[in-house]
């Protein structure tokens, strides 16, 4: 007989440390109660976080570094990251040129892919005719975008419209537009939400010919909130300004310079000449970034004798959780010295050497004498290791 598990998890949600499968793999059942909330939400969302920030002359950060950052993915109802198979790792999901879905009509039926109406602010979603697109008659770049159950919905529709059935991604177009004669034996082009199996598409959208000419549009479309990863050959990432229209993009005039369109997704570069035979490619985008909240505790000072006070941050009154805090000592051309945490909630009577004591009761923070002497000069950081991502 066969086993029936739709919308149902055949055990506990599991969850891991890592992305490394083979290192971290998921051993540790998520509590009832929060599986519970979990099964209530709407929309599942899954999360992909990528530390940057590191000078390239560097081997390793520290989480101290000031200069570490998360650049941040979110999988909904659009794709936009993967698991990396030859990297052994999690890593976004590549873009492509727009999709060619055929030639406009109705007979054949032609199919795109399927548009999330609730994502079209963060990720757009586009039909067309041509590249570069050709103004439909009137005057948009695109066709009015009409979402339907399915096919039996299909109906009669003004010029500039196309009906997509949600079930099967089928399109219907006006017959206004597939009998004008501008229109006729053009290519209709989708550009699409989610991004592209990197096993399958290698995220390479033009390249650049012998007289420095190429045609870029990236697909799927960037947002202005988002951050996109693009690259000429195997150079480093471009730094990307967003223009609002294509008709006023002007070019960069500078190299390492990207500028994109956010109605149609073309994409130009600086001195393109420069890269003769080089391929431009899109390796996916981050949603956003976010850092470690630091603070600072206060500066150290030999003390003699006991526990040593070093300061008091309110933010860690009533406290509980000593895995959420990373206490340091940092000075100046010295190696960053690094404290195991430990919550009490009475004024510590002593403390042990190589460790940082929170009396939650105050948010007062105590080293031992013996740490005290040896990061004389110091100062005492703090950082808060819970960070917040995403507000759905």
């Amino acid at each position: 007989m066969s086993l029936d598990i739709t919308g149902a998890i055949l055990e506990g949600v599991r969850v891991s440390s890592s992305a490394n499968p083979f290192n971290y793999p998921p051993r540790n059942f998520v509590q009832s109660s929060q599986e519970s909330s979990f099964n209530l939400t709407s929309r599942r969302s899954d999360y992909m976080l990528s530390p940057y920030g590191q000078l390239p002359w560097t081997d390793g950060m520290a989480i101290s570094d000031s200069n570490l950052r998360f650049r941040w993915s979110r999988n909904d109802s659009v794709i936009r990251f993967d698991w990396d198979g030859s990297a052994q790792r999690w890593s976004p999901s590549v873009g492509a040129p727009p999709v060619r879905v055929g030639i406009i009509g109705n007979s054949p039926r032609l199919f795109a892919a399927i548009p999330q109406t609730s994502d079209l602010s963060i990720s757009p979603y586009a039909l067309y005719l041509e590249l570069p697109r050709l103004t439909l008659a009137n005057g948009q770049l695109s066709f009015t975008l009409i979402t339907v159950a399915d096919q039996t919905q299909f109906s009669s529709l003004p010029a500039g419209s196309v009906q997509v059935s949600l079930t099967d991604g089928a399109l219907n177009f006006s017959d206004l537009d597939i009998f004008n004669s501008a229109y006729s034996g053009k290519s209709v082009y989708v550009s699409q939400q989610s991004f592209f199996d990197r096993t399958k598409f290698n995220g390479v959208v033009s390249t650049v010919d012998s007289t420095g000419s190429y045609v870029a549009y990236l697909n799927p479309i960037p947002s202005s909130s988002v951050t996109p990863y693009l690259r000429i050959g195997g150079g480093e990432f471009l730094n990307v300004t967003f223009f609002p229209y294509e008709s006023s993009m002007p070019t960069p005039t500078v190299d390492g310079l990207a500028n994109v369109a956010l109605d149609t997704g073309r994409l130009l570069i600086g001195n393109a000449s420069s890269y003769e035979g080089e391929e431009i490619t899109y390796e996916g985008i981050s949603l956003g970034e976010v850092s470690l909240s630091r603070f600072v505790v206060g500066s150290i000072t030999r003390g003699l004798l006991g526990p040593v006070l070093i300061g008091t941050v309110s933010a860690l009154v009533n406290e509980s959780d000593a895995s959420r805090y990373v206490f340091f000592g940092s000075k100046v051309s010295k190696s960053d010295y690094f404290l195991n945490t430990r919550i009490v909630t009475t004024t510590p009577s002593s403390v042990n050497t190589g460790e940082a004591v929170i009396d939650s009761t105050n948010g007062r923070v105590y080293i031992s004498s013996t740490d005290s002497g040896r990061l004389d000069g110091y100062v005492l950081n703090g950082l808060d290791s819970y960070l917040v991502i995403d507000q759905v």
